[in-house]
């Protein structure tokens, strides 16, 4: 995009839904357990997620792209049917603690969704009216995406083109552009973008929030354990499956918002706060806080760490 430009982390400081399956929950519970197993659930109890999440709510002015430097891995799925591993950024409207509207975009490893390919994927996604249209994975113009047709990279191209190396990040940017348009750009390149008339029917789109994440979700009822020494996610990895706090842990690193005035695009460099919504999930997931250096690291194996339950 002309005359904006990524930095990424250099060494080890900061320089700068398918189904139902990797649905952002709009409304939901914490589910409580012993050990910190603490999910986020639906009302139903069907759906829950773990997360290891960084937030902002407080910018300079308000924020109108959201930008992020992930590796991309490849997590062992336990569930082949029912669960997904993932990492995102997400830009969004909040009204308390509900979503009503935004996007999100990373990559996903979602069995279930691609025809049983356990390879990382690229996706974006929106948000509109606190709904997510479950048919935007297979056709995303149900839900306001343009492709671009000149780019390099598609929403759902997998881990290969992605080229996915360890320990090296990719960069994911998303902003609103002079002509209303929300650009979804992988590694500089443009993918495609969301017409800002696809929110007017909710009075608009205008952020107050934006976040980083990974996330293990569970879709079918009755297979959660919550007591259990083999409970929780199931042994769904997380990342790389290496705990956030280790060295060899997935990374997201450069984090950043944009803002808009009269002379132009601005990059402010995020120092978000760890998410506390929904307790911990230090029995399963971790983070490595480095998050005043605008990074972090995060995952682990789904089991609780020490144990030979994964």
């Amino acid at each position: 995009m002309s005359g904006l430009s990524f930095r990424r982390r250099v060494g080890l400081v900061a320089v700068g839904a398918l189904l139902l399956a990797l649905v952002l929950p709009v409304t939901t519970s914490s589910a409580a357990a012993p050990g910190g197993n603490n999910p986020i659930c639906d009302s139903s109890g069907a759906n829950c997620w773990w997360r290891v999440k960084a937030n902002l709510t407080t910018f300079a002015a308000p924020p109108v792209g959201v930008q992020g430097w992930f590796t991309i891995e490849r997590p062992t799925i336990h569930d082949l049917q029912n669960q997904h591993s993932l990492a995102a950024m997400f830009i969004g409207e909040y009204a308390g603690n509900d979503i009503t509207n935004g996007i999100e975009m990373g990559w996903a490893v979602a069995p279930s969704v691609y025809g049983g390919d356990t390879r990382p994927h690229l996706f974006a996604f929106s948000v509109r009216q606190a709904h997510q249209d479950p048919t935007c994975w297979t056709k995303p113009t149900n839900c306001g995406w343009h492709e671009n047709p000149g780019a390099r990279y598609k929403i759902g191209d997998v881990g290969t083109a992605l080229q996915n190396q360890h320990g090296v990040e990719r960069s994911f940017f998303i902003l609103r552009n002079t002509d209303g348009r929300w650009l979804v750009e992988y590694e500089g390149d443009t993918l495609g973008w969301y017409d800002s008339a696809y929110w007017d029917g909710s009075g608009g789109f205008h952020p107050n929030e934006v976040s980083w994440y990974g996330e293990v979700q569970h879709t079918a009822a009755g297979l959660l354990d919550l007591t259990g020494a083999r409970g929780g996610p199931g042994c769904t990895e997380m990342g790389n499956g290496n705990f956030g706090h280790s060295q060899d842990a997935a990374t997201v690193g450069g984090l950043g918002y944009w803002t808009q005035d009269a002379s132009g695009f601005h990059n402010n460099w995020a120092h978000p706060v760890r998410s506390e919504n929904g307790g911990s999930n230090l029995d399963w997931y971790d983070m490595g806080d480095q998050l005043n250096q605008s990074w972090f690291t995060y995952g682990g194996s789904g089991g609780r760490e020490g144990q030979a339950a994964c």
